[in-house]
């Protein structure tokens, strides 16, 4: 059995160590100043010994009472965290999701069973949209956005930094022009990406890649043009060209052989850009919310770490 001191007397030290004031104390717990000062005698008599030094015009902390201070407050935070939760409305099932559509359709939905498996309780509902949704006002939980990270009022969680680097099938690396370096992509159909968002300005394009590995035989603007992602991405697989992407984009066709990186690491060009995992901070104590968040940061974690090795190559 606990042996724990009397809690309403707690809360008028607690606070009152604080403000170091009892009349400052007494406003927040809506009491007299007396009232305050009968708790904390009482509470120096349960302990045997002072904690505060009174004056005329000031209350100081005792050196004990400055060391317990800190301790009372987590306890009394862990106290809260506990009743919000055992007061909590009964935690709607569904856990609805609003995702950025290359990084759901490319990454996101193969994985989902593994987040299922663990957690049968909630059944996810996933929609897609290049658009913000308001979260504060939509029946959506969560969001997975691709951007700077500026999202007022949401807790954020980035996901990992992002490089861009070139992908091919494996059949292009064996043809009759097989990549060894960068000026080899004059052989090859280059796959351009055309965002339709503001965005476009921090996704590298060929000619801004070209440019940083010196690969200055390649005409950077022949090619087939695509809209999205997803669809230089299938290009890429299905043979029809080389395509620039990220591991969050490839990464599983890359594991599946279906997709290669014909060039090392030092051919990868940073974004300054991100995947966030986002929510508003009033549902942060959801079991919920603290169950995808956690499990995705892992998932995403654990894919940087594993991650495809590419294949050393040498320069120009």
């Amino acid at each position: 059995m606990r042996k724990l001191p009397p809690l309403g007397a707690l809360r008028a030290f607690e606070s009152a160590a604080h403000h170091l004031s009892f009349t400052e104390a007494a406003a927040e717990l809506h009491v007299t100043p007396a009232a305050i000062g009968h708790q904390i005698r009482s509470l120096e008599d349960y302990f045997g010994q002072k904690l505060f030094i009174r004056s005329t015009r000031k209350v100081e902390l005792t050196e004990v009472a400055r060391w317990a201070l800190p301790r009372v407050t987590q306890g009394f935070d862990s106290l809260a965290e506990a009743s919000d939760r055992l007061m909590a409305p009964v935690t709607n099932p569904v856990l609805n999701l609003t995702v950025e559509p290359d990084f759901a359709v490319r990454w996101l939905v193969h994985r989902l069973d593994d987040f299922q498996q663990v957690n049968p309780e909630w059944e996810v509902r996933l929609g897609t949209s290049h658009a913000v949704v308001d979260l504060t006002r939509s029946d959506m939980d969560m969001g997975i956005r691709y951007g700077d990270g500026n999202y007022p009022g949401l807790n954020v969680h980035k996901l990992g930094q992002e490089e861009v680097f070139p992908v091919c099938a494996p059949s292009i690396m064996q043809g009759s022009h097989p990549i060894r370096k960068p000026n080899d992509l004059r052989f090859h159909t280059l796959l351009h990406e055309e965002w339709v968002m503001p965005l476009e300005q921090a996704w590298p394009s060929w000619k801004m890649w070209l440019k940083a590995v010196g690969a200055d035989q390649v005409d950077p603007d022949p090619g087939t043009r695509f809209t999205s992602s997803n669809m230089a991405i299938e290009a890429a697989i299905a043979g029809q060209g080389v395509a620039l992407s990220n591991s969050a984009l490839v990464s599983r066709d890359i594991e599946r052989g279906k997709l290669v990186r014909p060039f090392a690491q030092e051919y990868s060009t940073p974004l300054k850009l991100a995947y966030y995992l986002v929510y508003p901070s009033i549902h942060e104590r959801e079991p919920k919310i603290i169950a995808f968040r956690d499990w995705l940061l892992q998932a995403y974690c654990a894919q940087s770490v594993s991650g495809v090795t590419p294949p050393t190559s040498a320069k120009n």
